[in-house]
């Protein structure tokens, strides 16, 4: 609550956000982990949340570890879809699948998302056992048309933190469009402009990242 009233603040004042984000674990056990508080809690922080947003910025939901869980494993769909409903119910239009330590598999993907009928579904994929791209492609053969992505697969989780038994980078925007404009897909994204962005986020992080196109160049048969 106290970021949605520093946000409102921010908008009153002429600046700021213009998207909330609202979290919640598909476990009991990531939850604890992740948020330090029990699901039940979590839910009532996210309606509290809704409530005093709406109205004023675009809200985005997200239920993290939908695809599995590195603490209790497999993870029951309809109770991923159960979480989707709720969102809907408090207002939440924008829902995110999370794929937070990498599990997920296209046959996975396409099967989920093709459950998702209330809200503008979102593809959130992170590139832990390199199976991220793939991934992107199953949610978009799945009529998903929104994806989550980070340059140089920043974020996530720190790069040097072993998190559900190893890296959980998310998958590399700069990739991810390559991809995408390489299978004809207009991402309307100005593909100069992206690998420049991809190389001033290394250049403000001191380090390389971890975006291949960054290093071999846009393919050529775009």
């Amino acid at each position: 609550m106290k970021a949605v009233e520093r946000a409102i603040a921010d908008l009153e004042a002429g600046h700021g956000a213009n998207e909330i984000s609202l979290l919640v674990s598909a476990t009991e056990s990531h939850t604890q982990k992740n948020l330090n508080r029990t699901r039940a809690e979590q839910w009532q922080n996210i309606a509290d949340m809704a409530q005093a947003a709406k109205g004023r910025f675009r809200m985005v939901g997200t239920v993290s570890v939908a695809f599995g869980c590195p603490f209790e494993g497999k993870v029951d769909s309809g109770s991923v879809i159960a979480d989707v409903e709720r969102f809907r119910a408090l207002g939440v239009e924008h829902v995110a699948l999370g794929d937070t330590t990498g599990m997920a598999t296209p046959a996975a993907v396409k099967n989920m998302f093709s459950k998702v009928k209330s809200v503008i579904p979102i593809a959130h994929f992170h590139d832990t056992r390199g199976t991220g791209l793939v991934n992107y492609v199953a949610a978009y053969d799945a009529g998903v048309r929104h994806f989550d992505s980070s340059f140089g697969g920043v974020g996530g989780h720190p790069a040097k933190v072993k998190y559900g038994g190893g890296f959980t980078g998310n998958v590399c925007t700069e990739d991810l469009v390559n991809l995408f404009e390489s299978m004809a897909i207009d991402t309307g994204i100005d593909l100069d402009g992206l690998l420049a962005a991809a190389e001033m986020c290394e250049q403000a992080l001191g380090r390389e990242l971890h975006g291949r196109v960054t290093r071999s160049g846009l393919s050529p048969l775009i």
